[in-house]
C-alpha cells in the first residue's frame, strides 16, 4: 500500500468519524432539550407529557440536522476551506 491510498483512507476515515459525531451529538442534544422543556412545563403545569412521537421526531429532527452539519464540514475540508 503506497503513502497516497493510505492518506486517502485516513481522509475518509475523519471524515466519516466527522459525520458519525455530528449526527449523534446533534441527537443526544435535541432529546436532552426535548427533556429540558418537558421538565420545565412540569414544573409550571404539575403534569409531565412526553409522548413517544414527540421523542423520535426530535430524534429525527437532531439526526437530520447533524447529517446536514457533518455533511458541510466535510464539504468544506473536501475544498480545504480555511478553519476546517
Amino acid at each position: 500500500m503506497n503513502y497516497s491510498s493510505r492518506v486517502l483512507i485516513g481522509h475518509i476515515v475523519i471524515s466519516t468519524c466527522i459525520f458519525l459525531f455530528s449526527v449523534i451529538g446533534f441527537t443526544i442534544a435535541s432529546c436532552a432539550i426535548k427533556l429540558t422543556f418537558s421538565v420545565m412545563a412540569w414544573l409550571s403545569d404539575g403534569n409531565f407529557n412526553l409522548p413517544w412521537d414527540e421523542v423520535l421526531r426530535s430524534i429525527k429532527i437532531g439526526g437530520i440536522g447533524g447529517g446536514v452539519l457533518g455533511i458541510g464540514i466535510i464539504i468544506f475540508r473536501f475544498f480545504k476551506v480555511k478553519g476546517f
